[in-house]
């Protein structure tokens, strides 16, 4: 490989690349977009300004600010910080970039894969080694990009009750970032020998449930040709709920960002234009969320804004905002369970107050579904029976009927995975990811799913096999190989687990009990909602 090869020229300008160890060519840190710093704050992303001489992108760029977790010591050092020093608050303010991995340029154009990291649109990013994209370029022969986007207050936060009208939407400003990013790669992966009529954007968490808003605005139509959505769409407890505030509507992301700041003292303009990033993440992640279930994790979704997001999100893809884009969808049996690694004792909590906190559901429906789960799962605790019910209610069933709504114009292939970590967290949430990114057997993969051992070797292997070659066979040429295509009558869903096996409605008598309840009601409520 000369520098040649390596020397990539994009319309923002050239890039130079490098060799990984493992034969990779990669290209990092990349900016999309200008920083978005002084008075780029708040506002919606701008190009970035070409540059002339060779970039090198050698290093990953900052992730975007946001609250340090003491105890995640490898992700602390993985983000760039040294755990020793006991940061609270970690990345920059200046993060719009993304990176590129591909086998070889040797002029073939070949599919793209892009990711949407998750971190509940406040922590993470793509640097984080679970989410390297060498190991899947390699594997399937395609070209892998991740990107950054910005977290927190400063891409999910509505402040223009304190900075007025001009900075209207800007609790969407992350998911502008992302679209800004797509449209960086449609232009350019060519020169990096991807394919731009061959795109499949995928993101898992946060970044599956902002994958569903770009999906719903219908502005991925023309631009990407698949999508992979893991474990979450549009939002918390049922896409919204059913209660009397609907979670995406304008005034309840009002709400909540006006309580985030109000806890956090931040509600003057001046200290939320000038004040320094790392401040005002540093009095957000000071709120005590205690008597909330997952605390900072809810509190910085997309809402409806009359642009980016316009229509109710399942009503939208309902309608056709995706149709003729495929997608591979799914979930993990236990997705509450990576909560566990935060508060050990949520499964020992009481189910009502579970439903209670879980948010946005009616109190008829906390209610019906805290005897359901009894009845549900009669061996296990009763902690036990409200984290099947989170897992439920907030990814399983919106993700289900998500599937069922993109398939009256979609290809869509349905998953759920069952490898359980342990018995205490089981198939938590993320736990799928090592598998998918073909990453099983790396320190980043069994910081998710354990150390691995003689036992466990043999089907983390075959997992990763089966998992990562499906994902590869859709993002090529769309069809998973032995894997029939999901529709709402045969529910034909693929078990990733100890027995890898096809499931017609693996959810049968509580995907019955949301339809007749939760969705019924969301339903019935949001007639109409698009006018919000």
């Amino acid at each position: 490989m000369t520098a040649a090869d390596l020397l990539v020229h994009t319309q923002s300008g050239p890039v130079r690349g490098f060799v990984q160890k493992d034969g990779c060519l990669a290209w990092l840190g990349i900016p999309y977009a200008q920083p978005p710093l002084g008075a780029l704050r708040f506002r919606p992303p701008e190009p970035v300004m070409p540059w002339a001489e060779p970039l090198e992108a050698t290093r990953f760029g900052a992730a975007s600010v946001q609250t340090a977790i003491p105890e995640a010591e490898d992700m602390l050092r993985d983000l760039g910080a040294d755990p020793a020093a006991a940061p609270d608050v970690v990345g920059d303010e200046d993060c719009l970039t993304l990176n590129v991995w591909a086998p070889n340029r040797d002029g073939q154009k070949r599919p793209v894969y892009v990711w949407i990291h998750g971190g509940a649109n406040h922590l993470e990013g793509s640097r984080l080694p679970i989410y390297h994209g060498d190991a899947l370029a390699l594997r399937g022969d395609v070209v892998v990009v991740s990107l950054n986007y910005r977290l927190g207050l400063l891409g999910f936060m509505d402040v223009e009750p304190v900075l007025g009208p001009d900075y209207r939407g800007a609790y969407t400003n992350g998911l502008k970032d992302q679209l800004l990013a797509l449209r960086w790669i449609k232009a350019n992966i060519a020169a990096f020998g991807g394919d731009p009529d061959n795109i499949t954007l995928g993101g898992e968490s946060a970044g599956g449930m902002d994958v569903s808003w770009l999906l719903a605005s219908g502005r991925l139509k023309g631009m990407i040709r698949r999508a992979v959505v893991m474990s979450n769409v549009t939002g918390p407890a049922g896409m919204g709920g059913d209660g009397p505030r609907y979670r995406h509507a304008p005034e309840t992301v009002r709400e909540i960002s006006l309580d985030v700041m109000t806890r956090a003292g931040i509600k003057d303009a001046d200290r939320l234009l000038n004040a320094p990033a790392h401040e005002l993440c540093r009095a957000t992640g000071q709120i005590d969320y205690e008597a909330e279930l997952f605390g900072l994790d809810g509190q910085f979704y997309p809402g409806l804004d009359g642009d980016i997001c316009p229509q109710v999100p399942m009503q939208a893809v309902a309608e056709g905002a995706m149709a003729g884009i495929d997608l591979m969808i799914g979930y993990t049996n236990y997705e509450a369970g990576l909560w566990l690694q935060w508060d050990p004792d949520l499964d020992q909590a009481e189910p009502a107050w579970m439903a209670e906190r879980f948010g946005f559901l009616s109190a008829q429906t906390q209610a019906e579904a805290v005897a359901a789960y009894a009845r549900f799962f009669p061996e296990e605790t009763p902690g036990v029976q409200g984290m099947h019910f989170v897992s439920d209610v907030g990814f399983t069933l919106p993700t289900t009927w998500w599937a069922e709504a993109a398939s009256a114009q979609s290809r869509v292939w349905m998953y759920r995975f069952d490898m359980e970590v342990d018995d205490k967290v089981r198939a938590m949430h993320a736990a799928d990811l090592p598998f998918f990114f073909a990453r099983p057997f790396t320190p980043a993969g069994e910081e998710l799913i354990g150390p691995t051992t003689p036992e466990n070797t043999p089907l983390r292997q075959r997992l990763c096999d089966q998992m990562a070659g499906a994902l590869l066979d859709f993002i090529r040429d769309g069809q998973p190989r032995d894997w029939p295509q999901y529709d709402r009558a045969k529910g034909q869903t693929m078990i990733f687990g100890p027995k890898t096996h096809l499931a017609a409605h693996p959810l049968g008598a509580r995907k019955a009990f949301w339809d007749e309840t939760l969705l019924a009601r969301f339903t019935g409520r949001n007639q109409g909602a698009q006018d919000v």
